[in-house]
């Protein structure tokens, strides 16, 4: 049986089409993660409550200035196929100091722009953008 040029690129052409398939079956996460940003997490928590109306406690870290307004990206997560994949929106927030509550330099409180339990970035640079999909660092 004699095969000719075109039925032998074929061949090759399906074996590494196979072979790809393979290895993105057994690695496909880790290039996943290779390829979008990695950053750290932090629950929005230490609600602090007066006078009706609420503070939530953020970390200064998390906060990043545009055009005179601070804002925080919020994690937002969705399903994926085989694993939960995450967006970054980002949020205007505005601060208020608690009365009578003793704040730690390294946090602040919002009184607008977050929810409790909702995840932020902990750690907000200029390699962040709204809509952004990311990974969550382990």
């Amino acid at each position: 049986m004699v095969k000719t040029k075109i039925q032998k690129i074929y061949i090759i052409f399906l074996l590494l089409f196979f072979v790809v398939l393979i290895l993105l079956t057994f690695f496909g996460d880790k290039v996943y993660y290779a390829l979008h940003t990695e950053v750290e997490s932090y629950k929005v928590g230490g609600v602090y409550s007066f006078n009706e109306e609420e503070y939530y406690r953020l970390p200064v870290s998390s906060i990043s200035y545009e055009n005179g307004s601070a804002f925080v990206y919020v994690i937002v997560t969705t399903e994926g196929f085989s694993m939960k994949l995450y967006n970054i929106e980002k949020r205007e927030v505005l601060f208020s100091t608690p009365p009578d509550i003793d704040i730690p330099e390294t946090y602040t409180y919002a009184s607008t722009g977050v929810r409790p339990s909702e995840s932020i970035v902990k750690v907000s640079g200029d390699n962040l953008t709204d809509g952004q999909r990311v990974v969550i660092k382990k």
